[in-house]
Parts: C-alpha cells; sequence; structure tokens
C-alpha cells in the first residue's frame, strides 16, 4: 500500500492514523501499534506485553501484525490507549519514539480524553446553549424600563389618558 508521499506505508515509521472499527457512536478503537526492538529476549516481552494488554477490561483483540506492530481492538467506555500504554510499558515493551508517532499518540490521547468526557455529560451542547440564555436573562432588567436618554423622554412621551390630543383639522 503506498502512502501519500509515495513511499510504502511500513517505511514511513509510525503509527497508523487513528480508525474506529464500528461501535456505538465510534466507541470501538483498532489501532496499530509500532514497538520499538529491544533487548534478546524481546519476543517473551512482546508475548507478555499482549497478554496484559488481552487482560485489561474492554479489549477484545489484540495480536502481532508483523515484528514491529501490533493491532488492538478496544471498546474505549472499558479502557483507553493511556492504559493500554502502561500495561506495554509494564511488559518493558516501548513504543516507537519517532515525532510522528509521539504526535500521533498525543492526538489519540486528546481525541479519547474529548470523547469520554463529553460522553460524561448528560445533556451535551443545548445544556450549555441553555446556560448562556438563562444567564444573558438573569443579567438583564426587566419590568417597565425606558432605554432613551433622559433629555428625549419629555419631547416623546405618550398621550396620558387624561388629556386629550387637538384634532388634527382644528387650525387656530
Amino acid at each position: 500500500m503506498q502512502a501519500m508521499n509515495g513511499l510504502p506505508k511500513d517505511s514511513m515509521g509510525g503509527p497508523d492514523p487513528p480508525t474506529s472499527a464500528s461501535g456505538e457512536h465510534g466507541w470501538v478503537k483498532r489501532r496499530t501499534l509500532t514497538v520499538r526492538p529491544a533487548a534478546p529476549g524481546y519476543g517473551r516481552a512482546l508475548e507478555n506485553g499482549l497478554y496484559a494488554i488481552r487482560q485489561l477490561n474492554g479489549v477484545s483483540g489484540a495480536e502481532m501484525v508483523s515484528k514491529s506492530s501490533m493491532s488492538i481492538t478496544y471498546d474505549l467506555r472499558g479502557t483507553n490507549f493511556e492504559q493500554i500504554n502502561e500495561a506495554l510499558a509494564c511488559a518493558g515493551i516501548a513504543l516507537e519514539n519517532s515525532l510522528h508517532s509521539r504526535l500521533c499518540y498525543s492526538m489519540i490521547r486528546y481525541m479519547e480524553s474529548i470523547q469520554r468526557e463529553n460522553a460524561a455529560t448528560q445533556s451535551g451542547w443545548s445544556s450549555y446553549v441553555r446556560d448562556i440564555y438563562v444567564s444573558r436573562f438573569q443579567a438583564r432588567r426587566h419590568g417597565a424600563r425606558d432605554d432613551r436618554p433622559q433629555q428625549w423622554r419629555k419631547y416623546m412621551q405618550p398621550p396620558t389618558a387624561g388629556r386629550q390630543r387637538p384634532s388634527p383639522d382644528v387650525h387656530q
């Protein structure tokens, strides 16, 4: 598969862009993570890392795609990327540390935190709009008010009930 810059996808280094598998409101995430190979015995560390990830609540699948990348499918309501990263670190597995990878992983953390935060609010955007209108209503003056300057009020007074206006046909 060719990437946008013409290089094969695997030679770009770094993770695939964040993708979502089918799920309720995008809760199920499928991530392909690139790991850094380490010292001898790294194969055992990868097995331990995959086992640790599979034990997390919400992870439905974790497998090695190649020697340096793994595919993980998880439900965001049960776990998040940060917990998966911590489980990998405890198993002795480090994610790729290139600038591109770090930016992608930071974006994943940010998007997941925003999605979880938005899900925590029950009413969402409509409550914010309602709060804005309520606060504006409470800040306004209520009751009878005349916003005209004081000097204009004596010239532009409406006729009172006790005083009659002269009829337009009478001129003296």
